[in-house]
């Protein structure tokens, strides 16, 4: 059991994500958000769905969900009070193999 619940954390991808966008994120509830939030999340979406088949994002516990600074993020690469959120990508065997080629 052990085991497969680290090859599960293993295909976890994360990101660091600016904390007014979490929630939308997290619930898909975009109320607060500007129509140019919207439409910078909506890309970020667009962009992790090419990128790995889905966009359903799941924080990992308190640790992951307790608010920081970083200089840059996944969203709009400056800098923000973030937290880290994770998805499990639809296609990760289809990108591994990609990559060792």
């Amino acid at each position: 059991m052990k085991d497969e619940i680290l090859n599960l954390v293993d295909d976890l991808i994360n990101y660091e994500i600016p904390t007014e966008y979490a929630y939308a994120l997290t619930n898909a509830d975009v109320s607060g958000l500007s129509d140019d939030d919207i439409e910078t999340l909506n890309q970020f979406e667009a962009d992790v769905i090419a990128d790995w088949g889905n966009a359903f994002f799941m924080h990992g516990g308190e640790e992951s969900f307790e608010p920081r600074f970083e200089t840059t993020n996944d969203v709009t690469s400056e800098g923000a009070d973030v937290v880290t959120l994770y998805i499990k990508p639809s296609s990760f065997e289809e990108r591994r193999i990609e990559e060792e080629i």
